[in-house]
């Protein structure tokens, strides 16, 4: 026999109130996360993973856009990956790209400011 055991009052609080804190700390993180306007940086990602594809072939597309050469975009991406430095014509397809994108984010609890998966 495993013997008497004793439930005191913290062997319940405790886990309790640690399991409210998550709770509400997902809770404000995903009421707090959408009023906050997206980066551009943050927009670029989100749309190539929209479209399955990668930040480095939207900037080819971009370049092809603006009619610029493949080595002018290499440098562009590799300054983008050094020093976070958008090029104007990246910039330009982010804003004309960016209501498209915030909308998913909206309607997508997913992609931003989603409860923990056991949460649910």
């Amino acid at each position: 026999m495993m013997g008497e055991m004793v439930l005191e009052w913290k062997m319940v609080v405790y886990p309790v109130m640690a399991v409210a804190y998550l709770v509400l700390v997902g809770y404000l993180e995903k009421r707090f996360s959408r009023r906050r306007p997206l980066t551009d940086e943050e927009c670029l990602s989100r749309m190539a993973k929209m479209r399955e594809s990668s930040e480095y072939l939207l900037f080819h597309q971009c370049g092809e856009e603006w009619s610029l050469s493949s080595p002018q975009v290499e440098r562009d991406f590799r300054a983008y990956l050094m020093h976070g430095t958008m090029p104007y014509y990246v910039r330009d397809f982010v804003r004309k790209n960016r209501k498209a994108v915030e909308e998913s984010v909206r309607s997508s609890p997913s992609v931003q400011g989603a409860p923990p998966s056991w949460f649910a």
